[in-house]
This record gives C-alpha cells, sequence and structure tokens, in this order.
C-alpha cells in the first residue's frame, strides 16, 4: 500500500532523509520509529503531498506521489500535529464544510457525518462549537474529518501527542478498529511509546 524506494530530502547542507526505503502492506498499523528531528514528519508531508522529496521513489496504492499528487489526495486522509479546527463551526458545519470540499453529496456525506460520529464517539457533540471540545475531542473529531472520503490510507502525524492518559487510550483502540476495517495507518511513534506501555495489538 506504501512503497518508499531510496527517499533522500535535504534542506539546504542538512540532510532530513537519506537513502530511505521500506514498504507497508494494506491493513497494516505502520509505526515510524526516531527521536525528534528524524525526519518523521518529514517523511509524512511527502507522503501527503506536501513537499516534493529531492529524490527516490513514494508510490500509495499503486499511486506515484510525486508525479501523480492530486491522484494521490484521493487515497489518503493526513491528519498534521497542529491539525487545523474552526473553532466557530459547529461538529456537524466542520465535517459537512469539508464534505463539500471532497464533493461528497449532501444527503451522502448527512449519513457518512452520523456514521463517523458514531464510530468516534462524538455522537452527542454534532451541534458543538469545535473550540468547546476538548483536546482529545478535536484529535477524534479530526480523525473523522480524515475518514469523510474513505481513504484506504490515513497518515496520522503525532495522534497522541497532548492527550491525558485516557484520550490516549481512545485514540488506540479507535486505530485498532480502523486498522480491522482494513485501513493502512502510518504515524510516528516517538509520543506513541511515551503514551502506552503495550504495543497495539
Amino acid at each position: 500500500m506504501i512503497r518508499i524506494k531510496n527517499l533522500t530530502q535535504k534542506f539546504g547542507r542538512h540532510c532530513s532523509l537519506d537513502d530511505v526505503s521500506f514498504e507497508v502492506s494494506k491493513g497494516d498499523l505502520f509505526g515510524i520509529v526516531g527521536p525528534n528531528g528524524a525526519g518523521k514528519t518529514t517523511l509524512l508531508r511527502i507522503l501527503a503531498t506536501l513537499l516534493k522529496p529531492t529524490r527516490g521513489e513514494v508510490k500509495l496504492a499503486g499511486i506515484d506521489v510525486i508525479k501523480q499528487p492530486d491522484r494521490a489526495r484521493w487515497k489518503f486522509g493526513y491528519m498534521p500535529d497542529d491539525f487545523g479546527l474552526y473553532p466557530d463551526l459547529t461538529v456537524e458545519e466542520y465535517l459537512q464544510f469539508f464534505g463539500d470540499v471532497y464533493k461528497i453529496g449532501r444527503a451522502e456525506c448527512t449519513a457518512m457525518v452520523e456514521d463517523l460520529m458514531a464510530l468516534v464517539d462524538l455522537q452527542s457533540k454534532v451541534s458543538e462549537p469545535v473550540q468547546r471540545l476538548s483536546r482529545g475531542m478535536q484529535q477524534r473529531l479530526s480523525l473523522a474529518r480524515c475518514l469523510l472520503h474513505d481513504p484506504e490510507v490515513l497518515l496520522l502525524d503525532e495522534p497522541a501527542s497532548g492527550l491525558d492518559p485516557h484520550a490516549r487510550r481512545q485514540i488506540r483502540s479507535l486505530l485498532k478498529e480502523l486498522r480491522d476495517m482494513g485501513k493502512t495507518i502510518s504515524f510516528p511513534l516517538t509520543t506513541w511509546l511515551m503514551c502506552t506501555s503495550s504495543a497495539i495489538g
């Protein structure tokens, strides 16, 4: 599902990624391990078509991310560490907005929002302004937004960042559920190793 070969990214004289190669199979929950500054976020940004690498090959669901970025964007959902939320919108309005961005019909989007709210356990918050949600709820809302267009791959940058232990366990359980649904999930593992004493089974 993800294939990276000889990927290199340089910023001036600094080499953030040096000849990186690996493959991720469909349905894998794949942690990118490394200390802060190791290039994990840079790698995700390349996968998410936000950064063009210095050299190398990057394919996602069989699509060349570098040569066909527009096509690749329909195959993944990307949640950055500092995700953007529109605080004055309600949860439902926020998801409907992104449904419009993905050109999902209103009736289909409404049904999808209901299903996603059940999945991330935010049914009681659909009319709540985003700014009133806790950090953990905002993380789950952002994850729901990534799933609106039913992507095959999820690229999540530090999904447990800034969460308390209970919220971290909720995110871990949610990612396991998504993996069991056939989603391929990739995320940096620095914070994850600190937020749980056991691996995701």
